[in-house]
């Protein structure tokens, strides 16, 4: 899909919406951030736009949030904020947060009408961000690094982290706490096995905490590709937004005695201070043997894209056929810095199609893993 194709199917997609819902047009006068936007930043900003969160300013506040009226209003309107990027699937996923068409007219109504504050007692209650996350059961293993790391003051970088597997036996895991302390320098993370011990002996080569370790291209990238040459796999990830996953029912996956776990780190600190974060994964356990295994990976569409020079909109496909029956619990379209749309669609054996998921707008800061309800 080009962005000649691309912007008049969206011209066409939000004219169908204004026609297709019966609402009144919002007076803008009468929107008041108290009233009316907060409760949309509350509900779905505020675990980012929050004091001491990951993002560069919190929305929580008329005060805070005033300065960036305008900013605000071009980001939701492009729908680069909340940054939810798939924009279409036949099936329902979980941990939506983007903003639906009332809600954008809201904040937009809101800055024609002079971003006014209206009456403070009307304000939302403000949640307790991390206490929200840390809801629901408690890992039954904690696994840490041994020392805190160090994260640097406007650090933009990565580093990995060994956690030895000192269990002495096979385990069947049924879910992960991948970031149980909600640390605000944590952009996103990536839990990765390693049966070689490879972790361990690049850790011990690094003259720094962990060792530098990229997935995307970047410096120490050969690291992570000798651990998944040896054996090394994936166990999920943690990325702004989600919070604790637990497998569906009678699912779980297999860490095999000896096999330790690396924890792979964005970090992002937007502050004039060191930050400390220690590496830790909560773990839920399942008792005994699952009917399904969970396995993280499948098809990598197409491995040699050829980009003809000046190509401004290089469209290539790709499938892989499964070899038998799967269920899908979720997908991560993933590209590198080049990328700008992906679809992944469902071919049926009786010759239906469903879509899987739509990116029309791909981003490389926001490593997505988009889970279906069911």
């Amino acid at each position: 899909m080009t962005h000649r194709v691309r912007e008049p199917l969206l011209a066409l997609t939000l004219a169908i919406v204004a026609l297709g819902v019966a609402t009144a047009p919002l007076a803008a006068a009468e929107i008041t951030y108290s009233r009316d936007v907060a409760p949309i930043f509350v509900d779905r900003c505020g675990a980012c736009h929050r004091p001491a969160g990951i993002a560069p300013m919190s929305l929580l506040s008329f005060e805070s949030a005033r300065p960036w009226a305008r900013a605000i209003q071009r980001e939701v309107i492009s729908r680069r904020m909340p940054p939810f990027h798939a924009r279409g699937s036949d099936f329902a996923m979980k941990h939506d947060t983007s903003l639906d068409q009332r809600q954008i007219e809201t904040i937009g109504a809101w800055v024609r009408g002079g971003a006014k504050q209206g009456d403070p007692d009307a304000m939302p209650q403000i949640p307790d961000y991390d206490a929200e996350a840390r809801r629901g059961p408690q890992p039954d293993l904690l696994l840490e690094f041994g020392e805190a790391f160090p994260v640097p003051p406007h650090a933009d970088m990565q580093r990995a982290f060994t956690i030895k597997n000192d269990l002495g036996r096979d385990v069947w895991i049924r879910g992960v706490d991948y970031e149980p302390d909600l640390n605000p320098v944590v952009h996103h993370m990536f839990v990765f096995t390693d049966p070689s011990g490879l972790g361990r002996e690049f850790q011990e080569a690094d003259p720094g905490i962990g060792f530098l370790a990229s997935i995307d291209g970047g410096e120490g990238t050969d690291k992570m590709m000798q651990i998944f040459q040896n054996g090394g796999g994936g166990l999920g990830g943690w990325a702004l937004g989600a919070g604790v996953v637990l497998y569906p029912k009678n699912v779980a996956q297999l860490l095999p005695a000896g096999t330790d776990l690396i924890l792979q780190y964005h970090y992002w600190n937007n502050s004039a201070e060191p930050r400390l974060h220690r590496p830790k994964l909560g773990v839920f356990l399942y008792d005994g043997e699952p009917e399904k295994v969970l396995e993280f990976g499948g098809p990598s569409a197409n491995n040699h894209i050829d980009i003809r020079a000046g190509d401004g909109n290089s469209e290539h496909w790709g499938d892989w056929t499964a070899q038998e029956d799967l269920e899908i619990v979720g997908v991560m379209p993933h590209m590198h810095f080049l990328g700008k749309s992906m679809k992944i669609t469902l071919h049926e054996p009786g010759g239906g199609q469903k879509l899987l998921v739509d990116v029309p707008e791909y981003d490389f800061e926001w490593q997505t893993v988009y889970q279906f309800e069911e």
